[in-house]
């Protein structure tokens, strides 16, 4: 109903699973990775609302089709008007700037992920070149975080949400994205 305020989604997930492997190739190459996989869970994009808003996401990328709103007459028949196309160029800003955008539910996106969260490769020197600096093992590494995402929700990565602390957590808005990083390592055993 208009004006009720109801429960529209669940933050919380139905599981979260980490999966890591390590193994060693060529007997001195160390290969490690990350998996993660979150199910369930929901969250509000402000983010994604602010995009159909303004015109610049894909689901409003098409303007000129028209469409039927799903609703009823006043006499009671299924609604049959025909909105949008060259003869009705202002229905699409009307449909993303005042119907969708006062519904929340519009942009209530899932939360479930599969993501490649870390990769990296090392490799131990061989002891004859580090024992004469009085080492007993050292190794090279690179890594790489945040990789691959696949995701329900459009544009950005729902672990991204607004702030810090428990009452923020299922509400993206204008969140920055995550950043993939890479980096070396160098580590030294005396």
């Amino acid at each position: 109903m208009v004006g009720e305020f109801g429960k529209i989604g669940d933050v919380s997930p139905n599981f979260i699973l980490t999966v890591n492997n390590a193994f060693t190739i060529f007997k001195n190459v160390n290969v490690f990775a990350q998996l993660d996989w979150k199910d369930g869970g929901q969250m509000y994009s402000g983010t994604n609302r602010l995009m159909d808003l303004y015109g610049t996401s894909k689901r409003t990328e098409d303007r000129t089709t028209p469409f039927i709103y799903d609703g009823y007459l006043s006499n009671g028949q299924p609604n049959n008007i025909e909105r949008g196309g060259p003869e009705d160029a202002g229905a699409y800003e009307h449909l993303y700037s005042s119907v969708l955008d006062a519904l929340s539910e519009a942009h209530i996106y899932g939360t479930s992920f599969v993501k490649l969260r870390e990769v990296g490769i090392s490799v131990n020197l061989p002891k004859k070149y580090i024992s004469a600096i009085k080492l007993n093992q050292a190794s090279i590494g690179f890594v790489a975080r945040n990789i691959l995402l696949w995701s329900e929700l459009p544009y950005f990565d729902p672990e991204a949400s607004q702030g810090q602390g428990n009452m923020t957590s299922g509400m993206d808005y204008m969140s920055l994205p995550q950043t993939t990083s890479y980096g070396f390592s160098l580590n030294l055993t005396f």
